[in-house]
C-alpha cells in the first residue's frame, strides 16, 4: 500500500510539472507563474547566431543574432513591407539564475519607442526541447542548419490574439569569438 501511495504522489508531481505551461496555440506555450523556470544556458540558444531573412506579417523580416558574450546574446529585427521599413526591434537573450529570458524593445521606422523609456517586452523561457526554444508567447524552431521558424502570439487592436509565423533562411554566420581582441579594424 505504501508503494502504491508513493507512486500516486509521484504521478501527481509529474502531472503538476507538466502543467507548468499551457499550450495557448499550436506552437506557443504560456508560463504558469507559480512554477519554477527550466534550467538552460546560452549554449541552448547558440544555433540562432547568424543573419536570417524571411517572411512574416505579410512582409520581409530580418534577424541578426550575435554570439554570446558576458551572459548575453544580442539581436536585431527589422520588418520591411511594401519596400518601406515598418519597425525595428533590439533583443537580448540573457542567462539569469540558471535560465534564459529574452527582452525586446520595439521602435517605429523613425526610431520612436513603442514601450516607455525604461520598458521592454519580456519573454521568459518556458521549455527547452531539441532544436526548440519555448519562451512565454514566442517559440523558435530550428529546421536544419539553415532554416528557422519563429512563432509568436500577437494581440491586435481589436483584442484578437493570433499566432503569427515567421519563416527564415540563414544568410550567413557571424564571428563566433565575440571578444574585443577578435575584431579586426583597418584605420589609416
Amino acid at each position: 500500500m505504501k508503494n502504491l501511495t508513493l507512486t500516486f504522489v509521484f504521478l501527481l508531481l509529474i502531472c503538476g510539472m507538466a502543467s507548468a505551461q499551457t499550450q495557448v496555440s499550436p506552437n506557443i506555450l504560456q508560463w504558469d507563474e507559480s512554477s519554477p523556470r527550466p534550467q538552460a544556458t546560452l549554449q541552448d540558444a547558440a544555433w540562432i547566431v547568424g543573419q536570417w531573412t524571411g517572411e512574416g506579417l505579410d512582409g520581409t523580416c530580418e534577424e541578426i543574432w550575435a554570439p554570446a558574450y558576458n551572459n548575453h546574446m544580442v539581436g536585431t529585427f527589422r520588418m520591411i513591407k511594401t519596400e518601406k521599413f515598418k519597425f525595428f526591434a533590439f533583443a537580448d537573450i540573457a542567462e539569469v539564475d540558471n535560465t534564459l529570458s529574452m527582452r525586446v524593445k520595439h521602435f517605429t521606422y523613425d526610431l520612436k519607442g513603442w514601450e516607455n523609456k525604461e520598458g521592454y517586452k519580456e519573454f521568459r523561457l518556458v521549455k527547452v526541447a531539441k532544436n526548440k526554444l519555448y519562451f512565454d508567447g514566442l517559440t523558435m524552431v530550428r529546421i536544419g542548419d539553415n532554416q528557422m521558424e519563429v512563432f509568436m502570439t500577437i494581440k491586435y487592436k481589436e483584442g484578437v490574439i493570433k499566432e503569427e509565423k515567421y519563416s527564415y533562411k540563414k544568410l550567413g554566420t557571424l564571428n563566433t569569438d565575440p571578444s574585443p581582441n577578435s575584431v579586426t579594424s583597418k584605420t589609416k
